[in-house]
């Protein structure tokens, strides 16, 4: 019986050993091109996802309300003006290097000194000064050179827009803008030398290989019970993942459930060419305009909404342009040769496929325009960006990019001069660039979001891109795995991995 009792406890103490020694790991699927996530030209999704965990945020949005995360305070400075951001005193790089206040200066402003291409350019055009970056064709980062950001003690940098604008501190919430060390990246400032290195609770332990990233946590503090990340972006059979940003098969679908973020994080629509000469074309962009009915894509995916639908009180969003009619008119102005003839367009695919709900809205969008005889067929492309020489064989692009649910008029960006994608943009219109920047540094809000009516319209009527529906950030969560995906008033946009808990 002594004997027993012993192999018992033994036992124990072994259970009890394994059990402190154990590591909670979670797998999380982001994406199924097999393509490197934190890559340049990977999907956006992807990068925000890992770029959140390893960066960390310098500001999280708790029920529509702004608090400091890596910063330790922030407020507006109602004498001179200027938004003031105060670091914490206890930040560390995961290279084991101290933040200091020039990297968050660098961190806010990295993206308009590269020499490559960023759509993050374009987020922060209100502040003083900093559109002299690009103007002056500074391609090398040096503290104090944009007028409107300035560091007046070790851990404080003082920020000075053409007016007050809270969406600002909305904007940089974004972890396009966390701390990154300088030391780690090329000298583009947009891609890692070998992995991304930031201030979060996770850090990367083991780089990309074979379609997936080890990330480990760092920060003891971090209490949601999840000490390994694994992303992947290859779809695997042998792998039950915790959390998946794709659709997965039905038949695997059973044993989870679905998170919709609060709001739309991104726009699914297309954008006209201004090197080929039937993006150019008012009354082909004006055909293509009329001829997309955007409610006939929603049942093809949860999460999307018409971008005609009535989200944002705030501006006279435009009517729905739909209009068979219109679509007849227009495409029999379009000189014969170039309606008859079968276009390529071009679209943004992680891998050398189109798959999943990209599948089905190209499928609709071929299928609604050859209702008028108009006949295209897709291109995967694997670049965010178009060369000349693929722009000039496409009338469109078609993309799924970031918006800003509280700083509205950002996705315009994009298709001003400071816009990144120098062919999938409209030619230069000085009218456009002046409603954009009026619209911009306007302090008054009323008369903001009327301003912005008016950009909105103007673009309609001049049919520089055709927008066809809003996409809310989608997770499909394990119910076998996971407790809880996120805690309620943090639904706003991103997933917060300190959120989520296991069961």
């Amino acid at each position: 019986m002594k004997f027993f009792i012993i192999i018992i406890i033994i036992i124990i103490q072994i259970h009890l050993i394994q059990v402190a020694f154990s590591k909670n790991t979670i797998n999380i699927l982001l994406s199924s091109g097999g393509k490197n996530p934190y890559h340049i030209d990977s999907p956006s999704s992807s990068k925000t996802f890992i770029e959140s965990v390893v960066l960390g945020n310098l500001i999280k949005v708790d029920n529509s309300l702004i608090l400091p995360k890596l910063l330790k305070d922030l407020y507006y400075d109602y004498q001179t003006n200027e938004y003031v951001l105060v670091l914490r005193d206890d930040l560390y790089f995961h290279n084991k290097r101290k933040v200091k206040v020039e990297d968050l200066e660098f961190s806010l402003l990295r993206h308009y000194f590269s020499h490559g291409k960023s759509h993050a350019v374009g987020a922060l055009d209100n502040i003083v000064g900093i559109n002299e970056i690009r103007k002056k064709n500074i391609k090398k980062f040096k503290s104090g050179l944009v007028e409107g950001v300035r560091i007046v003690s070790h851990n404080t940098l003082r920020v000075k827009l053409f007016n007050q604008d809270s969406n600002f501190l909305y904007m940089i919430s974004n972890p396009s803008f966390s701390l990154v060390p300088i030391e780690a990246l090329d000298s583009s400032y947009l891609n890692w030398k070998t992995t991304p290195i930031g201030t979060g609770n996770y850090a990367v332990e083991k780089g990309f290989e074979n379609g997936k990233v080890k990330l480990v946590k760092v920060n003891p503090k971090t209490n949601n019970g999840i000490d390994e990340i694994y992303l992947h972006t290859i779809i695997s059979d042998n792998i039950e993942y915790d959390i998946s940003l794709l659709k997965l098969p039905e038949k695997n679908l059973k044993n989870y459930s679905v998170y919709f973020s609060r709001y739309p994080i991104n726009q699914f629509g297309l954008i006209f060419t201004n090197n080929n000469e039937l993006g150019t074309n008012l009354n082909f962009r004006k055909f293509v305009q009329s001829a997309l009915d955007s409610e006939k894509f929603l049942r093809y995916e949860d999460g999307f909404l018409s971008v005609y639908s009535k989200l944002n009180w705030r501006i006279n969003e435009t009517a729905s342009p739909y209009s068979p009619e219109n679509a007849i008119k227009y495409f029999n102005k379009i000189p014969k040769h170039l309606r008859e003839k079968e276009w390529e367009v071009t679209i943004f695919s992680s891998g050398n496929t189109i798959d999943g709900y990209k599948k089905n809205f190209t499928e609709e969008i071929k299928k609604q325009l050859g209702i008028f005889g108009f006949k295209i067929k897709f291109v995967p492309v694997s670049s965010q960006f178009l060369g000349k020489n693929i722009a000039k064989k496409t009338p469109f692009d078609v993309s799924l990019f970031h918006i800003d649910p509280f700083d509205i008029i950002f996705k315009y960006s994009r298709l001003t001069d400071n816009g990144c994608d120098k062919y999938v943009k409209p030619l230069p219109d000085v009218k456009l660039e002046n409603l954009y920047h009026s619209a911009l540094r306007e302090s008054n809000l009323r008369i903001k979001y009327e301003k912005i009516s008016e950009l909105d319209k103007y673009i309609q009527d001049k049919a520089y891109w055709v927008p066809l529906l809003y996409r809310k950030s989608t997770y499909f969560y394990n119910l076998n795995t996971i407790k809880q995906i996120t805690v309620k008033g943090n639904e706003i946009t991103f997933l917060d991995i300190d959120d989520i808990l296991l069961k």
